[in-house]
This record gives structure tokens, C-alpha cells and sequence, in this order.
């Protein structure tokens, strides 16, 4: 299907660790939070329950908007129990060279982290 251009993106935050995508691309390495691109026919809603699902294997419990960042949306997001892993297309595209990892980050160690885009960074450290 094809992409609408808007990135729908979750901020998972339990027992003082935030969920985020440890990536390793093109030989640079940094964090992004679970999320993806919104397909057409699809809501932003569906797009961030589904891409969590495919990064994370979690299913997403509650969402509420945080913030926007141009056109995409940050969702603060409760999820079930479970180990997070990959599951769906990140799963069999992952290799050495694109690398996706879901970890769970101490909410004090995510201020040295290499987050992007920042500005989301930037605006999860400010209500931490």
C-alpha cells in the first residue's frame, strides 16, 4: 500500500523506562520511537496500533495525543504485557546494515541517547 506521508509515532513509558527502536542504518546508530508510516485508507489511529504491533509485538491498550511535530503525531500509549520483539515487515527486512531492535530505556539514560527526530526528544524529556 501506499504511504500517505505522515509518520504516526508512540511513546511508551512503564515502571520508569521508555520503549524505543534501537536502530542501526547506513553505518549510523540512534533511537526513534515505535511508529511508522500511515498508509492511505488508514487513520492515524490504525497506522500507530499496527506499526507498535509490528515493532514491538505489543498490542497498544490506551493512547492519548501528546504532541505533533509538523504533521505527525506522538501519542503518550499504555500497552499490554509482554517482551517486546520485532514481528511483521521490520522483522524479515532486518539485517546488519538496517538493524531494528525494541528496548526498554531508563527514562535518566535517554537524555545521552542519540533520539530522533530531537524535538520529540526534546519534548518527552520536558514532561519526564
Amino acid at each position: 500500500m501506499a504511504r500517505t506521508g505522515i509518520r504516526a509515532s508512540a511513546i511508551i513509558i512503564q515502571d520508569g523506562k521508555i520503549l524505543l527502536i534501537h536502530r542501526h542504518k547506513n553505518g549510523q546508530e540512534y533511537w526513534v520511537f515505535p511508529g511508522g508510516g500511515v498508509e492511505e485508507g488508514e487513520t492515524v489511529e490504525q497506522a500507530l496500533v499496527r506499526e507498535v504491533e509490528e515493532e514491538t509485538s505489543l498490542k497498544i491498550i490506551n493512547f492519548k495525543l501528546g504532541f505533533r511535530i509538523q504533521n505527525n503525531p506522538y501519542f503518550y500509549c499504555e500497552v499490554g504485557s509482554g517482551v517486546p520483539h520485532l514481528i511483521g515487515e521490520e522483522l524479515y527486512k532486518n539485517s546488519p546494515v538496517d538493524h531494528h531492535q525494541p528496548e526498554w530505556i531508563d527514562e535518566i539514560q535517554i537524555k545521552n541517547l542519540n533520539i530522533l527526530p530531537l524535538e520529540a526528544k526534546q519534548q518527552v524529556l520536558s514532561k519526564l
